[in-house]
């Protein structure tokens, strides 16, 4: 939502723009939804693993060698 209403904000600012608003909101369709993905992924990784965790440990985590999701 952020990302959209600053992106609506660009362009409503630039006049010029207005010719490629649709390719700009694709893009920013796009970036935004790699985005969600990616933070979703990691939150998922960082559960599992938390949730495997000892009691001794249990605000460490790894995500080295981690890798983002294919669309991002």
């Amino acid at each position: 939502k952020i990302i959209h209403d600053a992106s609506r904000a660009f362009l409503d600012a630039h006049p010029r723009l207005a010719q490629h608003a649709d390719s700009l909101r694709t893009l920013q369709q796009l970036y935004a939804s790699a985005l969600e993905d990616a933070i979703d992924h990691i939150e998922r990784k960082v559960l599992k693993q938390r949730s495997a965790e000892s009691v001794q440990h249990p605000t460490q985590f790894d995500l080295s060698g981690e890798t983002l999701p294919s669309n991002f």
